[in-house]
């Protein structure tokens, strides 16, 4: 009985592998062209596209809550203290402050913000937990010294992760 050599095998197997992907790539090319679904891409500028305008501090301290999920501009808002590289503290009325984590792009930048500085931010409101305070400490966003000075979350429901940070 003759033998497929293993030189006539191997190249049988490489012709049948270029076969069966070329055909399953024409099997999703198939595939999208029956997709009537549009995609459109969604971009932090939706909201105000939509008409909609973004939270002031006033609006942020009178219902935290509600504010969650909601993009905010801060406009020339005091900070009551710098907690470390990347959170600080602005005060929202006389007794009450809320936390701004920066994003990394504002983290990398390096500015370091200190109490009584006035800033212009903007980003969107998310909902703050003591876990949350926690891995900030953890990951170095507040110096571990400072970590007394978080809010908890039953004096806080929101932070503001800063997508924007402008120092007057």
């Amino acid at each position: 009985m003759p033998r497929l050599d293993q030189r006539g095998s191997s190249a049988l197997l490489y012709v049948v592998a270029v076969v069966m992907i070329g055909g399953f790539m024409w099997w999703l090319y198939m595939q999208t062209q029956t997709m009537d679904t549009t995609v459109q891409p969604t971009t932090q500028d939706t909201a105000a596209a939509q008409g909609q305008q973004p939270l002031t501090l006033q609006m942020v301290a009178s219902s935290p809550d509600s504010a969650i999920g909601s993009r905010a501009v801060l406009d020339s808002v005091s900070i009551a203290t710098g907690l470390g590289r990347g959170v600080f503290l602005v005060q929202m009325d006389s007794t009450r402050t809320l936390p701004v984590l920066k994003n990394p792009t504002l983290i990398q930048e390096g500015d370091q913000l200190y109490g009584g500085d006035v800033v212009t931010v903007a980003g969107q409101v998310y909902t703050y937990t003591d876990s949350i305070a926690q891995t900030w400490v953890q990951r170095g966003a507040v110096n571990k010294a400072q970590s007394g000075s978080l809010p908890g979350d039953s004096i806080t429901a929101a932070f503001l992760l800063a997508d924007s940070l402008v120092l007057h």
